[in-house]
């Protein structure tokens, strides 16, 4: 009798998609358009992901935000308005959000800041726990500048201080963004297109990172977009049918290197995090 072949055990990778209001997208092609499309790509492709969602959204689009969970992705919290949180706007965005998921008959378990910013480290930290969640995923890990973090840690940690202490006994984990690390860490879409094709091949060496992130307006043709300043400029560049093919490129080297896409949720259950 011939032995048979023992199945190659995948390499699990989160896929998250942030789902926001942002370069002045129209909502209307990201709900109508970009979503469904995306939706039926991840289907076809066997890909479960986390999209993390503005709550304010809920208003105009529950309908198709509850479609995304009943595809069998994760919903989690990108804030309520999606602005850069600060002192005095943080407890509002984190804890009202997770309310206005619950609301709808959702329960999130995680949370993402609106541009990877935050307040105080443990006081956010302090806050996300305090409201709910079991996981955030706001700390990234970029070149100097107002995300350097050069000491963080580049995959799920169980997150300490003397804030989370005070908080409720249930642990914190946090899903740190390991972006701009050499050699490979231009994950996110943004980055990833505007260092094409260099970015494929360097995924293509030295493989890729846990987590990666997308925005669904990046799919949408930049002269339908209205970035702001020479930063958002910069990461509208390559978007619409570019965006799409790059990314569909990334997908099958990751079809190739073994990769399977993989929830927030379902990645910190594999290790035992959850």
């Amino acid at each position: 009798m011939k032995k048979e072949k023992k199945k190659q055990v995948k390499n699990l990778q989160v896929m998250s998609v942030d789902l926001e209001t942002d370069l002045g997208a129209d909502l209307e092609i990201v709900f109508n358009d970009i979503l469904p499309r995306i939706l039926d790509e991840f289907d076809s492709r066997g890909i479960k992901a986390t999209f993390f969602v503005v709550s304010d959204l809920l208003k105009n689009y529950s309908k198709e935000i509850k479609e995304i969970a009943r595809r069998g992705h994760e919903v989690a919290s990108h804030s309520r308005t999606h602005s850069f949180l600060n002192f005095d706007n943080s407890w509002e965005e984190i804890n009202s959000s997770r309310l206005d998921f619950l609301d709808v008959g959702i329960d999130v378990s995680g949370f993402r800041a609106p541009g990877y910013d935050t307040v105080s480290d443990h006081k956010h930290l302090a806050m996300v726990k305090r409201a709910g969640y079991s996981y955030d995923a706001s700390f990234a890990a970029y070149l100097p500048g107002r995300y350097f973090r050069p000491l963080i840690g580049r995959r799920p940690y169980v997150a300490h201080g003397d804030e989370l202490k005070k908080s409720e006994s249930k642990k914190l984990i946090e899903m740190p963004m390991p972006t701009l690390i050499w050699p490979s860490g231009l994950n996110g879409l943004s980055y990833f297109k505007l260092f094409y094709p260099v970015s494929f091949w360097i995924a293509r060496l030295f493989g890729m990172r846990y987590m990666f992130y997308l925005h669904l307006w990046e799919f949408i043709d930049v002269s339908r977009l209205k970035p702001n300043g020479i930063f958002e400029k910069l990461i509208a560049c390559g978007c619409g049918d570019k965006a799409w093919k790059i990314f569909m490129k990334y997908l099958d080297l990751a079809e190739k290197q073994s990769v399977k896409f993989v929830s927030c949720k379902e990645y910190l259950n594999s290790k035992g995090l959850s």
